[in-house]
């Protein structure tokens, strides 16, 4: 499923005071979010991480099925994600860590490459013993870093968020608008660069100039949020005009596209720094995020232990089936008529097949033994019966079914549905 939406309030230009306001908080990033831990009753993991040539900062907090990893943009440590991350851990763990030279981690002597953070991220990941599967957000420059390792380890990857992600093409298609507009920008760019984030920026601006990221072949088809932000911050420059906002808004619709169950949110209340403007969009989008990403591993567990529930069929061992179904459902918990739907399934079939009848009886009589309150749940368990040529047990379900139906006085087109199932079974009783 594809969503777009729009977020659309107004927005105000931040004031020198609120700018400098901010950067004084970056310093302060670390017990903001040791603060925000305590006030969730949680204690936040701090550690430094060693890597082949140097360590990085990382913290770490939460538990659950995913291990959220966020990826800060160009000129920005762990602090960028103070007020997400605490309010993510209730519903996974995540992950917050800064890159070489930035925050706590070591200082390097030369910048890094994209491809060699994505390798130091990787590292991260081995030797923290982070485990799979992972949600990545990336903000910005972020979003190369985790297209980059996404694309080459699509299995690990359950889920994308990319928060106004950077995109090699932008300059490229801003210099086919205006060249010498976006020609002047970039010198004035250049000139605002703090000195020792030049050598880290030039390698940003080659992949602009290239126009593309190394080819490690496609981006995983997973559940992703891509956030736009729609703001002209800076209008004197070409990059937020009305035409530059617009250009940057298709190249994310072109991501976007790449994926099937995604969702496109364009905000104008919140300048490139989503996650300090507007830190309840980015919350609700990585919860988007998990909620989907849960529901397919939910999915593909219900498939693979339901193939292995026929395996135990087709080799007549019933009991530890039945075992292996009802293990199952009470597992992943879920409600009455979405278990009925998936019995019934089976018998629906075409041609259905005697392992797979077997199967459904087994799904259905789950079913009845744990949600006795349905007269369809004991309608549906009697035909898998009566599929099965046991028309005296499926009688005794059918039954129930239309007594409880009467009692309640409750659709009578469903009564009238037992009771031709009933007749069925008396008939094959009789015969």
């Amino acid at each position: 499923m594809k969503v777009f939406k729009n977020v659309i309030k107004g927005h105000k230009h931040k004031s020198i005071k609120q700018s400098l306001a901010l950067i004084v908080i970056s310093v302060f990033s670390i017990l903001s979010f040791h603060t925000a831990a305590v006030t969730a009753n949680k204690a936040p993991q701090d550690q430094m991480i060693k890597l082949t040539d140097n360590a990085l900062h990382m913290m770490s907090l939460g538990e659950g099925e995913f291990t959220v990893i966020f990826e800060s943009g160009f000129g920005n440590d762990l602090s960028h994600w103070r007020l997400i991350a605490p309010q993510i851990s209730t519903k996974a763990k995540v992950v917050i860590y800064s890159r070489a030279g930035y925050g706590k981690s070591d200082p390097i002597d030369n910048a890094r490459t994209l491809v060699e953070s994505t390798n130091e991220l990787q590292q991260l990941i081995s030797q923290a013993n982070l485990k799979p599967p992972f949600i990545f957000v990336g903000h910005s420059y972020g979003s190369h870093i985790i297209r980059t390792y996404a694309a080459q380890n699509p299995a690990k990857v359950a889920g994308l968020v990319f928060v106004d992600p950077a995109n090699e093409k932008l300059m490229q298609r801003l210099k086919q608008l205006d060249k010498e507009k976006t020609e002047s920008f970039l010198k004035i760019y250049e000139k605002m660069v703090p000195k020792k984030l030049q050598a880290e920026s030039k390698i940003l601006m080659a992949i602009d100039e290239k126009g593309a990221l190394p080819d490690f072949g496609p981006l995983p088809n997973v559940p992703a949020v891509i956030l736009t932000s729609m703001v002209q911050e800076y209008p004197q420059f070409i990059i937020h005009s009305p035409e530059g906002k617009q250009i940057w808004r298709d190249l994310h619709t072109q991501l976007f596209n790449q994926f099937s169950n995604a969702s496109h949110i364009v905000t104008t209340n919140s300048g490139h720094n989503i996650a300090l403007n507007e830190p309840e969009l980015v919350i609700e989008s990585i919860n988007d995020v998990i909620k989907k990403a849960t529901s397919i591993s939910k999915n593909k567990h219900l498939a693979a232990t339901l193939i292995d529930a026929t395996k135990l069929i087709n080799s007549n061992h019933l009991k530890e089936a039945e075992t292996t179904v009802f293990e199952l459902f009470s597992d992943i918990s879920l409600k009455a008529d979405h278990i009925n739907t998936l019995g019934y399934k089976y018998l629906a079939r075409k041609d259905v097949a005697h392992n797979e009848i077997v199967l459904a009886s087994l799904i259905l009589k789950y079913n009845v033994i744990n949600n006795a309150n349905s007269a369809n749940v004991f309608d549906s368990y009697g035909e898998s019966l009566l599929a099965l040529a046991k028309p005296i047990a499926a009688k005794e379900q059918f039954l129930i079914a239309i007594k409880m139906t009467e009692k309640n006085n409750k659709n009578h087109r469903a009564l009238k549905g037992y009771k031709a199932n009933l007749a069925k079974a008396e008939q094959a009783i009789n015969e």
